[in-house]
C-alpha cells in the first residue's frame, strides 16, 4: 500500500456559545483538586493513546490554567464529538478545520480562528500509479470508474470530495481499519485518510 501526501489542513479550535457573546466562559464541572476552579472539558475524536490527543491536553491545561480553570480533554467519536459540544455536553472541540460550520449543523459554535496544529491527509493506493499533492490533482478523477473510500464523519473530506468526483464511486467507513480492508481487497482504488491514523494502524 503506497501512500500519496494529499494535502495540509489547518486546525482551529471550536468553542462552545452557551451564553451571549462578551460573557464569561460557561462551566459545568468543578477541578477535581481544588473544588471552587471551574473545569473546563473539551472533546476530540482524537485517540486518547496518540501524541496529538497529549498535545491538546497540555496546550489547553496551560491555556486555561492561565485563566484560572481546569481543563481535561475526552474522547469522543467523530460526529458524537461535535454534537456533544453543540449539545453543551462538553464545553467545546479541541480542534476542527472552519469548514465545520459551513455545513449550518452546529449552530451553537463558534470558531476561534487560531490554529493550534495541522494534519497531513493522504491518499492511498494499491499500485501506486497515482500521485496527489493537491485537492485538485482529485478532479482528474472525475470522469474515471475510480472509487474512493473515507471515514464517516471526516468533514475535511466530505467538504471536498463530492465537489471533485461522482458521488456515486465515494465509499463511507465506520474506520479506517475498515477502508484498509476494502483497499486490500480492491474494493476501492483509494483510500483517503489522515496519515497519522494510518500510521498507528501499521505500527499496531
Amino acid at each position: 500500500m503506497a501512500g500519496f501526501l494529499l494535502s495540509r489542513n489547518f486546525f482551529c479550535i471550536a468553542l462552545i456559545v452557551a451564553l451571549a457573546l462578551g460573557q464569561e466562559m460557561p462551566s459545568f464541572a468543578q477541578g477535581p483538586d481544588i473544588p471552587d476552579t471551574p473545569l473546563i472539558v473539551f472533546s476530540t475524536p482524537i485517540n486518547q493513546n496518540t501524541a496529538n490527543f497529549q498535545f491538546y491536553q497540555e496546550l489547553y491545561s496551560e491555556a486555561f490554567g492561565r485563566l484560572g480553570y481546569e481543563f481535561t480533554l475526552v474522547f469522543h467519536p467523530v460526529k458524537r464529538s461535535l454534537a456533544s459540544a453543540d449539545e453543551g455536553v462538553t464545553d467545546g472541540e479541541a480542534g476542527r478545520i472552519e469548514q465545520i460550520l459551513q455545513t449550518g449543523n452546529y449552530s451553537n459554535l463558534v470558531l476561534v480562528p487560531e490554529a493550534v496544529g495541522w494534519m497531513d491527509i493522504a491518499v492511498y493506493s494499491r499500485d501506486g500509479q497515482a500521485a496527489f499533492s493537491t485537492w485538485d490533482d482529485v478532479d482528474t478523477y472525475r470522469d474515471s470508474d475510480a472509487t474512493f473510500a473515507h471515514t464517516r464523519g471526516f468533514v475535511a473530506v466530505e467538504t471536498q470530495l463530492p465537489n471533485r468526483v461522482d458521488p456515486s464511486s465515494i465509499f463511507t467507513t465506520s474506520s479506517a481499519a475498515q477502508g484498509c480492508r476494502m483497499l486490500e481487497t480492491g474494493r476501492v482504488r483509494f483510500l483517503i485518510e489522515p496519515k497519522v491514523i494510518i500510521d498507528i494502524l501499521f505500527r499496531g
